[in-house]
């Protein structure tokens, strides 16, 4: 299974946000996983990550759109920042935290066994932060695991 690993810079006060797009003209799914929680399963994803504070604080539900899946499908999370940290300094929820991205991707094209995916974070540092994978299907699905650390 192909797989990426990586650190991400969070900012304090700052939410992260995370897109994940299907490419080739393929179509798939992904699943997020925010330590080992299951965040939404859906080919499109709409939600804020948990903020990690007080109960009823911060975030509202997940809500996911059920979309059908095709080139340039997408999963968006939020995450909230700015709550206190140790010694009551503004801190970012999410530092520490791993985030995992499971895409299964179809090869549904006749035109091409090739098959991507591209994890996009933005709101850290460095503020674009592309992950990108590919590989060759053959009419196969092929798997994609992208896990992130915030630090």
């Amino acid at each position: 299974m192909p797989t990426v690993t990586a650190n991400y810079s969070v900012v304090d006060g700052r939410p992260v946000h995370l897109e994940v797009t299907i490419g080739d003209a393929q179509t798939g799914s992904s699943a997020a996983y925010l330590d080992g929680q299951l965040l939404d399963v859906q080919p499109t994803i709409d939600m804020d990550l948990p903020s990690g504070g007080a109960a009823g604080a911060g975030q509202g539900p997940p809500a996911g759109s059920g979309a059908s899946g095709a080139e340039g499908q997408s999963a968006d999370e939020t995450g909230a920042g700015g709550q206190a940290g140790p010694g009551g300094t503004p801190g970012n929820p999410l530092r520490g935290k791993v985030l995992l991205v499971s895409t299964t991707v179809f090869d549904v094209q006749q035109a091409t066994d090739r098959v991507s995916v591209r994890v996009d974070l933005t709101g850290g540092l460095p503020p674009d932060f592309p992950l990108v994978q590919a590989s060759t299907a053959q009419g196969a699905p092929v798997n994609f695991l992208t896990v992130v650390t915030f630090v």
